[in-house]
């Protein structure tokens, strides 16, 4: 472990509590012997009765909030280095020294507490306000009615939020407006397929006082329709405009909708709002439900429904690709983890069978006749119209090797030492082709009673919930001197500029230069990127010229079992499996070229913050050095 509780002290002195200037109440407490701490641990320990991150770096010796702000993650399991202190859920980093946010995803800083070392002894003296909560929020600018300057942010996510507060943090005091089609408060999307009864309000990222208070405005219910690039200049299907001197562009992107009969009627639903949420569970309480699409939000629904309210369940994952098949829900997770980047089915042929396929037990998958492939759409995962190579046994031996084929196997075996706790049926649908598996939606009269897949097939349903890919909302800006990738996603640089002066974008929207793809553009459609895209983006619209830094990071959680991923695995020719599946615990990585460029994981905390913050310093890691990494390797 990398450091314990350390035993309880008792207080410095009676009356240690005291009053300075009529300020809040200090505490200063007595923690242990400087030689008591190695260099390079991070210890909690109680100070007033409250948890304390202890760290020493270098002889230095610091003391922090213990939790992390974003997910209330232990501090003290995360990874130390350089000064930098990375969370061991969800890879959000902080400096030692201020508490201020190094890497997202996370909105508040940590509080940082002064020590003093007296006669080797170590002492922490905080204020108990400070004790009591586990963030700190950056000093911000306020607004000054003499500054004729607007920044508008079209868009109310993570990206659009982290630039309004990084505005502020860093001197702006102009006016700062966030516009947004919908009809609430900047919100934590992430929860909606994992929390399907919570409220709009429980997801707030910020209050509206909170906004107030830092004079950032949120426009709701304005939907931009177009853009005057000349006379800075944005339209609103209200009819109102709004000049602006800095534009950034964070309107995310909408679920893709089915293209077959029936695919408009009144129970077939997408997830992308509260609204969406409330709706898929009230019709979804006892009744039949068909899930189109191999997609992570369909499969982190499928997963929140408690049995209570399952009713019969069945689902369709849909995915252009080369396998074929009816397994049972196991298979879950082989499938999340063939979502990952770098697990996108070859291009250049390859094998017809499931990446689990030869590990599935005698019997343990009835074979029947493949299923046409969904449409690719922009911002989903696309399809690949390739053949299958007949008799490989080894999937994707024909772009990966045999290697890496084999380790896609071990995620296979994984998912069968999982318990089955979805109920009904996950019917995979890959196959060549364009035309959709679910063929049409019969109906009566205007509502889905089944599902018809190309093969003949029907599936009952009372609910179809659809997650095949998303789009980018960029429409609005097709025809104008901004560019766009193939997939309609906007085109920035590493400062998040786009093509047009003074024009940002971030979030899902964007396309931006990728390091650990050698520069090349990719949407990276993930929290922490959001967050990151508008930290830059308000850097740059301060005149800062800082590029953008960030290594991505992922993670989701399936059948109580979390899943990280850090780095971008596109690309990958090899993998390196390291772990015991039968113990549900095990570390992959993804080789290109020689050189890791990506890592997932299953219960290995805190490999996966490691790596990234490897990648995050320059270093690179080799293939050698990946498997001489010892399998009992620990935190």
């Amino acid at each position: 472990m990398l450091g314990g509780l350390p035993e309880p002290q008792p207080p410095l002195l009676q009356g240690s509590a005291k009053k300075i200037d009529g300020a809040d109440t200090v505490v200063t407490q007595r923690i242990c012997h400087e030689d008591e701490l190695y260099d390079g641990e991070m210890r909690e320990v109680e100070v007033a009765g409250r948890p304390v991150l202890l760290v020493r770096e270098h002889l230095r010796i610091r003391a922090l909030g213990s939790r992390c702000p974003h997910g209330g993650a232990p501090l003290c399991k995360g990874y130390l280095a350089r000064g930098r202190l990375r969370c061991p859920w969800h890879g959000a980093c902080f400096s030692t020294e201020t508490g201020d946010i190094e890497e997202y995803p996370t909105l508040d800083c940590l509080p940082v507490f002064h020590v003093a070392v007296k006669e080797g002894q170590v002492y922490v003296s905080a204020q108990m306000k400070d004790l009591e909560s586990s963030r700190r929020v950056k000093p911000m600018a306020k607004r000054c009615q003499l500054n004729p300057q607007i920044a508008l942010l079209l868009g109310a996510g993570p990206a659009a939020l982290t630039c309004a507060e990084t505005l502020r943090q860093g001197g702006f005091t102009g006016r700062i407006i966030m516009a947004t089609w919908e009809n609430h408060l900047p919100y934590d999307r992430t929860k909606l397929s994992k929390e399907l009864g919570a409220t709009a309000e429980s997801i707030y990222l910020r209050s509206q006082s909170f906004l107030d208070a830092h004079n950032i405005e949120v426009w709701k219910q304005r939907e931009v329709v177009s853009l005057d690039l000349t006379g800075k200049m944005a339209h609103f299907q209200d009819g109102t405009c709004q000049a602006y001197d800095n534009l950034l562009i964070a309107t995310g992107s909408s679920p893709q909708q089915l293209r077959c009969p029936g695919s408009s009627l009144e129970n077939v639903c997408t997830l992308l709002t509260p609204e969406d949420a409330h709706r898929i569970l009230d019709l979804a309480v006892g009744k039949s439900v068909v899930i189109v699409g191999a997609s992570f939000t369909g499969m982190v629904a499928l997963d929140s429904f408690s049995p209570q309210r399952r009713g019969q369940l069945s689902t369709l994952p849909l995915q252009a690709g080369r396998t074929r098949g009816y397994l049972p829900s196991p298979q879950l997770f082989a499938w999340a983890f063939s979502q990952l980047p770098g697990f996108l089915p070859c291009r250049d042929g390859g094998s017809s069978q499931p990446c689990w396929q030869s590990s599935l037990p005698s019997g343990g998958g009835k074979r029947r006749a493949a299923l046409p492939a969904g449409p690719g759409r922009p911002g989903g995962h696309r399809g690949h119209e390739d053949a299958p190579i007949p008799g490989s046994s080894v999937p994707s031996e024909g772009q990966c090797g045999r290697t890496a084929g084999q380790g896609w196997e071990g995620l296979g075996a994984l998912a069968h030492l999982l318990p089955q706790r979805l109920a009904g049926q996950v019917y995979w649908g890959w196959g060549a082709g364009g035309s959709a598996a679910a063929a049409s939606l019969p109906s009566f009269p205007s509502q889905v009673t089944s599902v018809l897949l190309s093969n003949g097939s029907v599936l009952p349903a009372d609910l179809v919930v659809v997650g095949i890919g998303v789009t980018p909302n960029s429409n609005f800006v097709q025809g104008s001197s901004i560019r766009l990738d193939h997939e309609g996603a906007i085109l920035v640089d590493l400062f998040m500029q786009t093509s047009a002066p003074s024009v940002f974008a971030a979030g899902d929207v964007a396309s931006f230069p990728v390091a650990l793809l050698d520069g090349k553009t990719a949407a990276i459609r993930h929290w922490q990127i959001a967050q990151a895209h508008g930290h830059v983006a308000a850097l740059n619209m301060l005149q800062k010229q800082e590029p953008l830094h960030t290594v991505p990071f992922f993670w989701t959680r399936l059948q109580s079992k979390s899943i990280r991923y850090a780095g971008c695995g596109t690309g990958y020719t090899e993998t390196v499996l390291k772990g015991d599946l039968d113990q549900e615990r095990f570390l992959l990585f993804y080789v290109r070229d020689g050189s890791v460029t990506a890592v997932a994981s299953l219960n290995f905390d805190p490999l996966v913050v490691l790596v990234a913050e490897t990648l995050y310093s320059g270093k690179s890691i080799s293939k050698q050095e990946a498997e001489f990494l010892p399998e009992t390797t620990s935190p």
